[in-house]
């Protein structure tokens, strides 16, 4: 998906199939525009292998979805749950930390203040990691550390685009009618396509 100048999303691509992988038949019909960009921002979940259906296409900014980062640290949290139980003091600590590091400020004007603020979530979040290895939480330490250079991308190059949130809702129940409906991937690809392209795109067949 992308963001609109005028607001709104439009679908640039479409793929349904393995989580890893594919992303070059996505890519293919968009390349083209995308060369023309002095900046291309791409947010993404953390799957390296988008980057590499772009790799010497687009020069990319990557931004890390800050929605996803909580998210994807309780599942390191889970794999860490010999060490931190869930709910416990040091889970709560971790977890309310990190969604303060990930809430984004757009009306930040004035440049040194920005760049003052963002140092200062940097900061913390190497404090966030220091405190997840000294109670043994060494997969959402890895997480966090993985995902660190590219949590504040976006606001740093003064771009739009943070979270992926409302491609995941769009998503979901595309995935559910797949699972439990069982519909064919070839068919829900073809349905998907024409619902967001008159959802979306403005055509109307």
């Amino acid at each position: 998906m992308q963001y609109r100048k005028s607001g709104g999303l439009r679908v640039a691509g479409l793929g349904i199939g393995s989580y890893h992988g594919g992303w070059n038949r996505v890519f293919q019909p968009s390349l083209a525009a995308w060369k023309t960009f002095r900046e291309f921002l791409l947010v993404l979940d953390g799957d390296a292998s988008i980057l590499d259906g772009l790799k010497d296409h687009v020069h990319v900014l990557v931004q890390r979805c800050l929605w996803h980062i909580p998210h994807q640290l309780k599942f390191a949290l889970w794999r860490d749950r010999r060490h931190v139980a869930r709910k416990s003091p040091e889970w709560s600590h971790i977890m309310s930390h990190i969604f303060d590091i990930c809430a984004i400020r757009t009306d930040l004007d004035d440049e040194a203040v920005m760049q003052t603020w963002v140092a200062t979530k940097r900061e913390r979040l190497v404090a966030l990691i220091a405190y997840c290895r000294e109670h043994g939480c060494q997969a959402a330490a890895t997480y966090l550390e993985n995902a660190q250079a590219d949590l504040f991308t976006a606001m740093t190059h003064r771009l739009a685009g943070r979270t992926q949130s409302r491609v995941e809702r769009l998503m979901r129940t595309v995935n559910l009618r797949i699972n439990v409906g069982q519909w064919g991937t070839e068919g829900a690809l073809n349905v998907v396509k024409v619902r967001l392209a008159y959802y979306y795109n403005g055509i109307d067949a």
